[in-house]
């Protein structure tokens, strides 16, 4: 039994052929829900025998349907439309296209090629597809929101960036998370720098603190407490990426 499915957003079309082309079921539409669905299971536990099913690569309006499939033992298989559209012009001198013809069309089609369902691993391949797509457009996020702490460093203390080896490591965003201005760096208090250093694990030394405030005194930055807000904002577009994107290669 060849069954075809016609593929849309709201619903779709099914219909079922035997091996000698003959229409088993003709051609309905079922709900992309819940009643639609088991509207379909039903159809295909009633017609029994070995059942073959396919549908064109439609992106993501089919990724529900194909999930139900697989969790009810039913094997699938995705035909690029091309192919479809050219075996329907090959038997066909009609230009009239419908939903219930495209679904007669494709089990046709599908009676015609050698069978090759979607691998039973599709659930994982999906999944890791998902997340590595999500994964790496936190990253490039990740980077754009960098870019943009760079630029407006350059701006209210371009000599920051230099002092630092590392300029997004916890205790250099510290500082600047604290500071509300040029001129707050420059006149940093010895106890701040006891947050500082405890942050840095005693790597961040007190000759290096006083270099620092030396920096921010003679700073050709603008000081400005507004590039200062857009810092703060940036730094916590930067953690919150960073903490996504662990949570993200944990979960792959």
């Amino acid at each position: 039994m060849y069954v075809g499915i016609d593929i849309s957003k709201h619903k779709h079309t099914f219909a079922i052929i035997n091996g000698e082309g003959k229409v088993i079921k003709e051609a309905q539409d079922f709900d992309n829900s819940h009643d639609g669905f088991y509207l379909l299971l039903k159809a295909l536990q009633s017609v029994g025998g070995q059942i073959k099913i396919g549908f064109e690569s439609t992106g993501h309006y089919s990724v529900n349907l194909k999930h139900f499939l697989i969790e009810h033992g039913y094997s699938f298989m995705e035909v690029n439309p091309v192919l479809i559209k050219r075996f329907s012009e090959s038997t066909t001198i009609r230009k009239t296209k419908t939903d219930k013809i495209d679904a007669i069309t494709i089990s046709k089609y599908l009676a015609t090629v050698d069978y090759n369902p979607t691998s039973t691993k599709y659930y994982h391949i999906y999944h890791l597809k998902s997340l590595t797509r999500m994964y790496n457009k936190q990253v490039s996020d990740l980077g754009k929101a960098k870019v943009e702490l760079r630029n407006l460093l350059d701006q209210a203390f371009p000599e920051f960036q230099k002092f630092f080896t590392d300029l997004y490591g916890k205790t250099p965003l510290l500082i600047l998370k604290k500071a509300k201005s040029l001129k707050q760096i420059a006149n940093l208090s010895n106890k701040q720098y006891d947050l500082y250093r405890k942050s840095s694990q005693g790597k961040f030394s007190y000759p290096r603190f006083l270099k620092l405030k030396d920096l921010a005194k003679s700073s050709i930055g603008i000081n400005s407490k507004t590039l200062f807000f857009q810092i703060h904002l940036a730094i916590d577009k930067i953690e919150n990426l960073q903490e996504m994107v662990l949570m993200l290669e944990e979960e792959i």
